[in-house]
């Protein structure tokens, strides 16, 4: 069994009062990257996100969200969620550029990226 690493702790949310059910179109868009981090770099990979990653995708255009998860196997996945296409494609681009920059030393390769409509979800 995998050693379970230190929990980051990089959320953030903004509120909306629209309704979470939109049945002609998606509510949502996510806007996801990933990449395999060197041992024992969630610590620093999560102090760089904080300070640089969070600031330059919560200015894009329709932010809602952003969650990042570390694996026991030391892939970390970065989620944001848009209110729009357009917001989570520009994310994806602020962001691989930012990783290649900020972050490139503490993974095992370059990052990957994808977006799309969230088509099921739910909040507590």
């Amino acid at each position: 069994m995998l050693p379970v690493p230190p929990i980051i702790n990089v959320c953030m949310h903004k509120r909306s009062n629209r309704d979470l059910v939109q049945p002609e179109g998606y509510l949502m868009y996510a806007a996801i990257r990933q990449g395999k981090a060197k041992t024992a770099m969630a610590e620093e990979l999560a102090r760089r996100i904080k300070e640089g990653a969070i600031p330059i995708i919560s200015d894009v255009e329709g932010f809602m969200a952003y969650y990042v998860v570390y694996a026991p196997d030391d892939t970390v996945t970065a989620i944001s969620v848009f209110n729009n296409y357009a917001g989570a494609e520009e994310a994806n681009r602020r962001a691989l550029a930012w990783i290649e920059q900020n972050l490139a030393p503490l993974l095992i390769g370059p990052a990957t990226a994808v977006a799309g409509p969230v088509i099921v979800h739910t909040l507590a």
